[in-house]
């Protein structure tokens, strides 16, 4: 009796996979065939569109006829389990869930104005995403969009990110963009960054840049704490502020001056910066915090 109910239950779990993978199949075709986008609906996500590559980029090649299920489904498929294990305090997406569109480079952009375009995610963090290169451009529904800032924790938590490539449209890098990208060898950022955001880099391990945007003006709190290999050679001239925590324990930063402007230095800014090699500050600093 018990190894006909095993048989019984191996049957009755072979049809049913047969089933959705049927369905699956005219779902993805139907991307295909009908247009060249498609969409996914999730009670929590709301309507999902998917960008072909050549929406994505602008310069990449059409999606090629004749292209097997597997192949399609890599296409289409929105993984939306990250989304819903991200952090809800630090995420944007769950107030507005709408009009998010997926490129087959799986980054995930959202249309913040007429003209431009944020890029909230990676879609799912893989062995595959040491290498991520993101869009100056992308086209949406035909119009295109300026890639103008990466949003919160966009790439958090992706530790088998390597290498990342930010075109010159970027301005802003959200909190938590990069946290815990541990492998992150980021050794230069656009010079059009204006703000870097709470957290942003915390924890990047491999992070090794050796300068900041000239035109950053805002780092926020904790942006660069616990980044062991960062050794910066000089901060930008315009930051007016150093915030709380912004190089806690980064303990190879060798940094010899601050810039002029500097008004205020956040408590812990530089505790546990055991090669800092200041030899004056700023005449115009008016606030050093605690354990500065």
């Amino acid at each position: 009796m018990v190894n006909s109910r095993k048989v019984l239950a191996l049957i009755m779990g072979a049809i049913i996979a047969a089933s959705v993978t049927s369905q699956m199949a005219v779902q993805v075709y139907a991307h295909d065939e009908e247009s060249s986008s498609s969409s996914y609906s999730d009670d929590y996500l709301g309507d999902i569109s998917f960008l072909d590559e050549e929406e994505s980029s602008g310069s990449a090649e059409p999606m090629k006829e004749g292209l097997d299920v597997e192949e399609l489904k890599k296409l289409t498929n929105f993984k939306s389990e990250r989304i819903k294990n991200l952090p809800r305090y630090r995420y944007q997406m769950v107030d507005d869930p709408s009009n998010l569109y997926v490129s087959t480079s799986n980054l995930v952009f959202k249309p913040t104005s007429d003209t431009e375009a944020r890029l909230v995610c990676l879609d799912e963090e893989s062995e595959f995403n040491k290498d991520i290169v993101v869009p100056e451009k992308v086209s949406i529904k035909g119009k295109p969009y300026s890639v103008t800032s990466i949003g919160i924790a966009a790439f958090y938590e992706c530790g088998n990110l390597e290498n990342v490539t930010l075109p010159a449209s970027i301005t802003r890098i959200g909190d938590n963009a990069f946290a815990y990208c541990k492998n992150l060898q980021l050794e230069t950022l656009p010079g059009g960054i204006e703000t870097i955001g709470k957290y942003a880099f915390s924890f990047c391990d491999k992070l090794n840049l050796r300068t900041l945007p000239a035109n950053l003006h805002e780092i926020g709190d904790s942006a660069f704490t616990c980044c062991g290999e960062l050794n910066l050679i000089e901060l930008p001239a315009n930051l007016r502020k150093i915030g709380k925590g912004v190089f806690f324990y980064c303990k190879k930063l060798q940094l010899e001056e601050l810039p002029k402007g500097i008004t205020t230095i956040g408590d812990r800014a530089f505790s546990c910066c055991e090669n800092l090699q200041l030899t004056a500050l700023p005449e115009g600093l008016t606030t050093i915090g605690v354990m500065a």
